[in-house]
């Protein structure tokens, strides 16, 4: 009796240990003492081994959903109350609404620059989700973050599906936003295909930061620990960089961008403490060490790449004034390509065409609705919705945009045409496929 009475208590145990946290860097000795110095050189020759990740099945792998009917769903005015913008109904065309029904209807939606923007029900998993990204060479192979801030790899209608189970990650699953200690927010496959980068930003363990793996070949790595408040246990194992222009304690990992040739990873950062945001450019590397210091924060608001591998930087930069600026792989600023704040303008989220042509969002001042413009200062749509954007994502050819705010999604287009697609597309997940 006594030990069957053991058997059930220990049994109890590890059900309560089933966190989703594992490896987290401040309770194995992967992390050094914040005051240690030259911790980048420690493990200069000593490269992590590859390691076949393991990776839970997603149960029950899913069929095809049924086909939604094509009704008349087509378009969708402006509903929310005193909303008086322009938006157009012309810009998407939706083939397939998605069924505002809990547990019917296809959980993601697409959208596709093919004669204009068309948009479709997407089936990859039957869970409720928050984020997908396509992967640009196996375009049949997507990242999903379910509503819970787990992680998945999948093929559409659930093929080969798998949930990624390896720190910061276990087997052990969560049902909610809210007990996920390691939540994904956003991922990212590199232009070669080959890696996948997610920012976690759960408020709650020292895993908030950016990882990267590479699917079938290594596990998860950490490159970049967040810091987003005072007293946070991520602050007590990272240093940040000696080489910021000012003392930058806080930060948040909030978009990745990757280089052309897939080596480097541009990171969008908030900065609490001084009120705006912040640029981190980043080599990928096996060397687990290297989170433990955080590379230097660059003082302007958002950076992209150019084709050429330049960084594409906007917003308000190190002086205070707004431009559209190029800067070399390095930080080193290179020339001016718009002095917005000298023109009267607000300008953010500048993208570099495949023509070469730059345009960016931008508004007479900043936090406030935003417009298409091009580098002339014209804008080349209306105001996007009612608000400061809180989402941003472009086309691959950098003709349209999806801009998100206050609960509402817009598209907007080079050809001044603006969609509020919240209505049609069930509020689900939104992104670009190819």
């Amino acid at each position: 009796m006594r030990k069957l009475i053991i058997m059930v208590y220990l049994a109890g145990l590890m059900i309560l240990a089933g966190c989703n946290l594992t490896g987290t860097p401040e309770n194995n000795e992967q992390s050094l003492p914040a005051d240690t110095p030259e911790i980048l050189e420690i493990e200069e020759t000593a490269e992590v081994q590859s390691v076949q990740p393991t990776r839970t099945p997603f149960p029950d792998a899913p069929t095809a959903l049924p086909p939604l009917n094509n009704g008349a769903n087509n378009s969708s005015g402006n509903t929310s109350s005193g909303n008086t913008d322009t938006t157009s109904q012309q810009s998407v065309q939706f083939n397939s609404p998605v069924l505002d029904v809990p547990g019917q209807g296809e959980h993601a939606f697409s959208l596709r620059v093919d004669g204009g923007v068309n948009g479709d029900g997407l089936n990859l998993l039957p869970l409720p989700t928050m984020y997908y990204a396509q992967n640009p060479v196996s375009q049949d192979t997507f990242a999903v973050i379910n509503s819970s801030g787990m992680l998945f790899i999948t093929g559409t209608n659930g093929q080969n599906a798998y949930r990624i189970d390896q720190s910061p990650y276990t087997q052990f699953d969560v049902t909610s936003l809210e007990t996920n200690n390691a939540a994904a927010r956003v991922a990212a496959w590199s232009p070669s295909g080959q890696y996948l980068a997610f920012i976690v930003r759960a408020e709650q363990q020292a895993s908030d930061g950016v990882w990267y793996f590479e699917p079938g070949q290594f596990g998860p790595l950490q490159l970049i620990v967040d810091c987003p408040f005072e007293g946070f246990i991520g602050c007590n194992i990272v240093q940040p960089s000696p080489q910021d222009p000012i003392s930058i304690r806080q930060w948040t990992s909030r978009e990745i961008y990757w280089s052309p040739d897939s080596n480097t990873i541009l990171v969008n950062v908030n900065l609490p403490q001084h009120n705006r945001r912040g640029i981190i450019a980043m080599q990928i590397t096996r060397f687990e060490r290297i989170r433990d210091m955080r590379p230097p924060i660059w003082l302007y608001d958002y950076g992209t790449w150019g084709a050429d591998g330049r960084i594409l930087a906007s917003g308000s930069a190190p002086d205070g004034t707004v431009n559209v600026m190029w800067l070399s792989a390095d930080g080193t600023p290179q020339e001016v390509v718009y002095p917005a704040s000298q023109n009267g303008l607000w300008m953010g989220w500048a993208v570099e065409r495949p023509n070469g042509d730059i345009i960016a969002l931008g508004a007479p001042t900043a936090n406030q609705a935003v417009a298409l413009y091009d580098m002339n200062g014209n804008p080349l749509t209306e105001p996007i919705g009612t608000g400061f954007p809180e989402r941003v994502e472009w086309s691959p050819d950098r003709s349209g945009v999806i801009v998100e705010m206050q609960g509402r999604q817009y598209i907007a287009t080079i050809d001044g045409q603006i969609t509020d697609i919240t209505v049609p597309t069930g509020n689900t997940a939104i992104n670009w496929v190819q």
